[in-house]
């Protein structure tokens, strides 16, 4: 028994059951490169999911730009006066139009007396809606000096789609933009 003393018998040995395959199984995938990363995408119900949220996604991007206000910023130089036109859709189905002229020169700019500032919407084939508006006050504006006329119109009244254009001192339109509301 002495010569068998660090052996023991074949029915004693102590038996391991190792399974390679299932422990690297187990382990985290970025240690072993050679895998697949994009498991979930090859998991059916996930790529079902990514296919619907992109497709609402698109549908969202859609009804953004389809329903989106009108916002429209023209602006023009003539001489010593600087005009601009602003038309934004606002909460409530409100459209506001304004007009202004800005004094850019170094001498003082008069306001023409009794001229309107006159709107026309026209659509393909309904009648034009004119809009005249004056500005209320007919002072000389100074250097960097501004006056406006504000028009608030319901989007209600309004076509969908039309061309503006804006009249001020002459036959000829200051501004000609086709415009969505």
């Amino acid at each position: 028994m002495e010569g068998n003393e660090g052996k023991t018998a074949p029915e004693e040995e102590v038996r391991f059951h190792y399974d390679r395959a299932r422990r690297l199984g187990r382990i985290h995938r970025d240690l072993y490169p050679n895998r697949s990363r994009r498991r979930w995408i090859r998991n059916k119900r996930t790529r079902n999911m990514l296919v619907i949220l992109l497709d609402l996604i698109i549908i969202a991007g859609v009804f953004y730009f389809a329903s989106r206000p009108a916002n429209v910023f023209l602006k023009k130089t003539e001489g010593a006066a600087e005009y601009e036109l602003n038309v934004t859709g606002i909460r409530g189905k409100k459209v506001l139009i304004g007009f202004t002229v800005r004094n850019a020169g170094d001498s003082t700019l008069e306001l023409p007396l009794n001229v309107p500032v006159r709107i026309t919407l026209s659509h393909d084939e309904a009648q034009p809606v004119v809009i005249e508006e004056y500005f209320e006050q007919n002072d000389p504006l100074d250097r960097g000096e501004s006056s406006s006329v504000v028009i608030l119109l319901d989007e209600d009244a309004l076509p969908g789609s039309a061309t503006l254009e804006l009249f001020f001192g002459g036959e000829k339109p200051l501004f000609s933009k086709r415009v969505r509301f």
